[in-house]
């Protein structure tokens, strides 16, 4: 059951890659999907409340979703500032 699911994931990870225009050399895109497998998870578990009427909104899988949350927030921050900058 977990290969299978495993697999199947990476074939959604690797089509997203394609999709977005990602390429990673082969031992970071190793690490790249597991992070990918941890971010699924959290989303589906998180979908799972929203379903049962504890979440008000429903989370997917984006460019964002092979990242870990400290670059998802990076990259935010970097979004908000260049939006307004300082002078």
């Amino acid at each position: 059951m977990f290969l299978c699911f495993s697999l199947s994931l990476y074939f959604i990870y690797f089509f997203c890659c394609i999709l977005l225009d990602k390429t990673y050399v082969a031992k970071e895109e190793i690490y790249r999907f597991e992070i990918f497998r941890e971010n699924v998870q959290e989303i589906e578990e998180h979908n799972k409340l929203y379903h049962l009427g504890k979440k008000s909104y429903y989370m997917g899988v984006n460019q964002f979703s092979d990242l870990v949350r400290e670059a998802n927030l990076i990259l935010k921050l970097t979004n908000i500032i260049d939006m307004y900058p300082c002078h």
